[in-house]
């Protein structure tokens, strides 16, 4: 048995819904809040970058690709280093 850690009710083995507040168990999750943190700041970064790569190569599409990396590389680093770790999560927090 193990314990929510939201309502600390007590959870059956194999159970991923919490009976007690209805807390799940998910894996893999990465909260809306951090992804659009790092998005944003991608952005940031990764505009000012983009011109500077685009000023030294001359190539559009190749600034184009350094934005992207830039705004999206974070997310899916996260994605992927989160992709086994199990976290409680409420329904609400969604």
């Amino acid at each position: 048995m193990s314990e929510c850690p939201f309502c600390r009710t007590e959870v059956q083995q194999g159970a991923s819904v919490c009976r007690g507040c209805g807390a799940e168990e998910v894996k893999g999750y990465v909260s809306q809040q951090t992804m659009k943190f790092l998005a944003v700041v991608g952005t940031i970064l990764g505009i000012p970058t983009g011109f500077v790569v685009a000023f030294a190569t001359h190539s559009t599409p190749l600034m184009v690709i350094v934005l992207l990396a830039m705004m999206l590389g974070p997310i899916l680093i996260l994605k992927i280093k989160n992709r086994n770790k199990i976290s409680w999560i409420r329904p609400t927090v969604r």
